[in-house]
């Protein structure tokens, strides 16, 4: 009753709706569900003057004990309009239910979902608590079975999260020539944003490289490294290099 009492301050309904996923039952499941159909727009927004009711609503889906909440949250991401779509995908992915985890794949897959929900729902499966090693083969392999870049995009940025083959497959992608330059360019970006990628590898991939445009970009990102291994690459860029456009990028 409080959360629906529209004349409380808004941060004591959204206060009461974080308590039902705390402490609620399957009781409060259509009530949670009607907040996070009604109060978002097809941005993914909370509508003015409902701020954050319909998040709220829909990340205590998520937190119900037992995950009681998932069919619920299944039911919104098929059903609902694209901004509660887009929400209910997120919390499926925070989640880590293999229920949630399989409708994020068929949201994924499915070609007539809006371009933003799927992408988020990549986001979401890459971001999520404890991603298990699976799931990012899974993504890498639908990959080439892809034809549209921010898809492709979201899966790249979420291989920076991946600790296994992540890095070695990011540098693949920015190496192959049959991939849009937009997208080796966000490939190596991200490989360079991972710890876990040794600086040798950027340094090959630079030394790999013919594009231009590309060799810039590499140049840039071996300037994010700040280690001993990046800063002689640029250095011998700088002294070396045939470029004199890459070797002034290198100083």
């Amino acid at each position: 009753a409080m959360a629906r009492d529209t004349a409380r301050e808004e941060h004591t309904r959204r206060a009461a709706v974080q308590w039902h996923g705390i402490l609620g039952h399957a009781t409060v499941i259509p009530a949670l569900a009607q907040f996070a159909r009604d109060d978002v727009d097809n941005e993914g927004n909370d509508k003015a003057g409902k701020k954050s009711i319909a998040s709220s609503a829909v990340a205590a889906l998520s937190t119900l004990e037992g995950d009681i909440g998932v069919p619920a949250l299944i039911d919104l991401a098929r059903t609902a309009t694209v901004g509660t779509r887009r929400n209910a995908v997120f919390w499926l992915g925070q989640n880590g239910d293999p229920r949630a985890r399989q409708m994020l794949h068929t949201v994924i897959e499915n070609a007539s979902e809006a371009r933003r929900v799927r992408s988020h729902a990549i986001f979401s499966l890459t971001h999520g608590p404890d991603t298990p090693v699976s799931e990012f083969t899974y993504l890498r392999g639908l990959y080439a079975r892809l034809g549209d870049e921010e898809l492709k995009e979201a899966i790249i940025q979420g291989m920076a999260e991946d600790d296994s083959e992540g890095g070695r497959w990011l540098i693949g992608r920015a190496l192959d020539e049959r991939e849009s330059s937009r997208l080796r360019k966000n490939a190596l970006f991200w490989a360079g944003q991972r710890d876990e990628t040794p600086t040798s590898d950027l340094v090959r991939t630079y030394r790999e490289l013919r594009e231009g445009d590309l060799r810039e970009h590499a140049i840039f990102v071996l300037s994010q490294r700040k280690d001993d291994a990046s800063t002689e690459e640029l250095l011998r860029i700088a002294r070396e290099d045939k470029d004199n456009n890459v070797r002034g990028k290198a100083l």
